[in-house]
């Protein structure tokens, strides 16, 4: 099992929790260039990657720099 899951969508038409869910990484940065790479090819409006072993969100497009 990968390490990281990046989550995308819409503001306007959230699917919602796992059908959010759009591929799983085993590299951190990889998952964040990806999840970069949604938002300037308008496939989303926002992206975020979960940690599957800390069960925590470790990068979003809120608060990428």
């Amino acid at each position: 099992m990968k390490r990281y899951i990046l989550f995308t969508g819409y503001w306007f038409y959230p699917e919602g929790g796992a059908r959010d869910e759009k591929r799983a990484f085993a590299d951190l940065q990889e998952a964040i260039k990806e999840g970069r790479k949604t938002i300037t090819d308008p496939s989303s409006h926002w992206w975020n990657v979960l940690d599957c072993e800390t069960c925590t969100n470790v990068a979003d497009s809120e608060t990428d720099q």
